[in-house]
């Protein structure tokens, strides 16, 4: 069975080991031991879809990003200015 150690703190930590069945499924690294991830052909996660989609994560961001700044410079431009006002009265 294939694995990963998602220990944090070890030097094998998101390596994907190879497990021989019968054998505890933990990390191989003894200053660790914790228990492994299983995977699967179906595993990968959420880190695994954004290491592929990268590109259009990216797209998405700056799509996103541009949109707020010209979202934001069109308000302000509506937006009253505040200005000293001019009906005072001296007497």
């Amino acid at each position: 069975m294939k694995g990963k150690c998602v220990n944090l703190d070890c030097p094998e930590f998101d390596k994907i080991v190879d497990i021989p069945d019968g054998e505890d499924f933990v990390c191989q690294n003894p200053e660790c031991g914790h228990k492994l991830h299983e995977l699967t052909d179906e595993s990968g996660g959420l880190m695994e879809w954004i290491k592929e989609h990268k590109i259009l994560l990216g797209i998405i961001v700056a799509v996103l990003v541009i949109g707020g700044i010209v979202t934001w410079f069109l308000l302000a431009k509506d937006a009253p200015l505040v200005t000293a006002p001019t009906d005072i009265i001296v007497e």
